[in-house]
C-alpha cells in the first residue's frame, strides 16, 4: 500500500472520529482502570489530569514505533498532533514524550531504527521511519531560562505533567497516554492538567500558568500567540493580551530571522487579520514601527477611497488580495508595504489629499525593512520594484504604449516583478486587471530586437536605444526586422 493510500484511509477513519466538543466523552472516567495497559503506572497527581479515554487512528509506521517504545517506557503523544486531533483536523507530525529517555533511545537503536542523536543533549532524538516520516522522541524535561538568550537549561522531569507545564499555551499542553495499540488504532487517555480542552472548546489562546513567565522565557511566544489566534480564529485570553502589550519589547531579544519566520507564517494564513491583530496588540511598535503614522493619515473620498486611514486601506487591500489570488511571500509583503511611504509625502492641494511620489518612498522603506528582517535579495528586489511601479499600472490601464514602457523600462521585462505589481494594483482597487495581464502576455511573445542592431552606436547609447526601440516595437506590434531598422534610424538618444 502506498503512503498516499495510507493517508487517505487514515483521513477517512479520522473523519469518522471527529470530535464534537459538546459530546466529548468516549468512555466515562470511572472506567479508566478497566482499559489501562499493565505497563502504565499513574500517580494520584497524574490521575487528576486524566480527562477522557479516547481512540484515534494513526499511521501504521508510527503505531509500530509506539509499540516498540512501550516495551521500555509508556509513550505519550504530545504537541500539535494532540491539539489537531481534538479539533478534528488531520496532522501527520507526531511528537512523542517518554520518561525513560535514555533506555528508549538505546532500545530503538538496537531494533535498527534510524535515530539521529544530534539534539540528544536537549533530551530529543529524531527517528526516521521506513516511510520517510520523522518523529521526535523526547524525554520528559524541565527548562530553565536566563531571560537573556532563548536557550534553556534542560533537566529531566519525573512526570508528563511537569513536562507539559513548560509549554507555551494550554491548547498545546496536552498529551495522549498510549495504553494500547491494535493495528492502526490507538487506545489512550487524554492528559490535560491545564484545561487545554476547555480552552479549545471556548476558542481561547491562554498561557500555561503565568503569561508573564511564559513570555519572558521566550518572547517569540508573543508572535506564536497571534499566529494561533489567526490560524484557529480564536481569541487571546485578556491576561495574555495585556502581557503581550506590556512585553512586546522583549522581541528585541529574538533574532530577525526567527521573527520573520513566525510573522510570515501568520501573514500567509490571513494577512489582513494578522495586520489588524499586530496593531491591536501593540506588537507593531517593536516589529513594524512604520504602522504608527499610517493610522494618523487619512485619504479623502476620491476614486476608490472613502476617508479611511492608510492602515485601514492596507488592511482592506490585504483582504482583497486574499479574495483575488493565492497568497505567497511576494504578493503579501508587497501589498503590506505598498503604501508605507504615504505619511512622508502627504499634502493637501486645492482641497485634495495627495500622496505624490509615495510609491518611490514606499519602495525605499520596504527595502530598508526587508533588509532589517533578513530577507533574501531576490525577495527584496521583487517586492520593492513591484511597489515602485504599482501606481503606474493604474494610470496605464488600457494604454498599450504606456504599459509597454512600464514593462520595458520599469519592470525590465521581469515577469515576477510585473505580476506582483499588477497584484498590488488589483488589491488596491479590489478588482482583477486581467486586461493588463493579457497585454503583458502578448508582449512576452514578441521577440526582442537583437543587440547587433545597435553595435554601430557608442556603447553608452546602446542600452537606452534598444529599450526605446523595444517600447515602439511592443506598442505598434512590429515583428518585421526591416521595419525595426528603419525605426532605429529615427531614434535619437541624448
Amino acid at each position: 500500500m502506498s503512503k498516499q493510500e495510507q493517508i487517505q484511509i487514515k483521513k477517512k477513519k479520522n473523519e469518522e472520529k471527529k470530535i464534537n466538543f459538546t459530546s466529548f466523552f468516549f468512555r466515562p472516567i470511572g472506567r479508566l482502570n478497566e482499559k489501562r495497559s499493565q505497563r502504565t503506572e499513574v500517580t494520584s497527581a497524574q490521575e487528576s489530569s486524566v480527562k477522557h479515554l479516547l481512540e484515534m487512528h494513526i499511521d501504521p509506521y508510527v503505531a509500530k514505533l509506539l509499540k516498540d517504545i512501550s516495551k521500555v517506557s509508556t509513550p505519550y503523544i504530545v504537541g500539535g498532533s494532540v491539539r489537531d486531533f481534538l479539533m478534528g483536523k488531520d496532522n501527520y507530525d507526531y511528537d512523542v514524550a517518554v520518561k525513560d529517555f535514555d533506555e528508549v533511545v538505546k532500545h530503538l537503536i538496537s531494533l535498527g531504527y534510524n535515530v539521529s542523536t544530534e539534539a540528544k543533549s536537549f533530551r530529543v532524538v529524531k527517528v526516521t521511519l521506513e516511510n520517510g516520516e520523522v518523529v521526535d522522541v523526547a524525554g520528559f524535561r524541565t527548562e530553565e531560562y536566563d531571560l537573556v538568550s532563548r536557550k534553556p537549561k534542560v533537566a529531566p522531569a519525573e512526570t508528563i505533567e511537569q513536562d507539559l507545564s513548560r509549554r507555551d499555551f494550554t491548547i498545546n499542553a496536552m498529551a495522549i497516554r498510549v495504553d494500547n495499540i491494535s493495528g492502526d488504532k490507538l487506545i489512550g487517555a487524554l492528559i490535560d492538567p491545564f484545561d487545554g480542552l476547555r480552552d479549545l472548546e471556548r476558542g481561547i489562546i491562554r498561557a500555561v500558568r503565568s503569561p508573564v513567565a511564559r513570555i519572558m522565557e521566550d518572547p517569540l511566544r508573543i508572535l506564536r500567540a497571534l499566529r494561533f489566534a489567526i490560524k484557529f480564529r480564536f481569541k487571546i485570553d485578556p491576561e495574555l493580551m495585556d502581557t503581550i502589550k506590556n512585553l512586546h519589547g522583549e522581541l528585541k531579544r529574538v533574532s530577525a530571522e526567527r521573527i520573520r519566520e513566525e510573522l510570515e507564517k501568520m501573514l500567509l494564513i490571513d494577512p489582513a487579520e494578522s495586520l489588524r491583530l499586530i496593531y491591536e496588540s501593540d506588537v507593531w511598535k517593536t516589529i513594524m514601527p512604520f504602522l504608527g503614522r499610517m493610522t494618523e493619515i487619512k485619504h479623502d473620498y476620491r476614486g476608490h477611497h472613502h476617508g479611511e486611514t492608510v492602515l485601514e486601506h492596507t488592511i482592506e487591500s490585504l483582504r482583497n488580495l486574499k479574495k483575488l489570488h493565492n497568497l505567497n511571500r511576494y504578493n503579501v509583503l508587497a501589498v503590506l508595504l505598498h503604501d508605507v511611504g504615504k505619511p512622508e509625502v502627504v499634502k493637501e492641494v486645492d482641497g485634495k489629499i495627495m500622496f505624490i511620489g509615495h510609491e518611490e518612498v514606499s519602495a525605499r522603506i520596504a527595502r530598508e525593512w526587508l533588509r532589517k528582517m533578513r530577507y533574501d535579495n531576490k525577495t527584496i528586489k521583487i517586492v520593492s520594484d513591484a511597489i515602485r511601479i504599482h501606481e503606474k499600472i493604474h494610470h496605464a490601464r488600457g494604454n498599450r504604449g504606456a504599459l509597454a514602457k512600464i514593462w520595458v523600462e520599469d519592470a525590465n521585462e521581469d515577469p515576477e516583478v510585473m505580476e506582483i505589481a499588477i497584484e498590488i494594483a488589483e488589491a488596491d482597487k479590489g478588482e482583477r486587471y486581467d486586461d493588463v495581464r493579457q497585454m503583458i502576455e502578448e508582449f512576452k511573445k514578441i521577440p526582442r530586437p537583437r543587440g547587433e542592431l545597435v553595435l554601430h552606436l557608442p556603447p553608452e547609447k546602446r542600452g537606452k536605444t534598444l529599450k526605446k526601440l523595444r517600447i515602439i516595437q511592443l506598442r505598434d506590434r512590429i515583428t518585421d526586422i526591416e521595419k525595426l531598422k528603419k525605426i532605429l534610424r529615427g531614434i535619437t538618444i541624448s
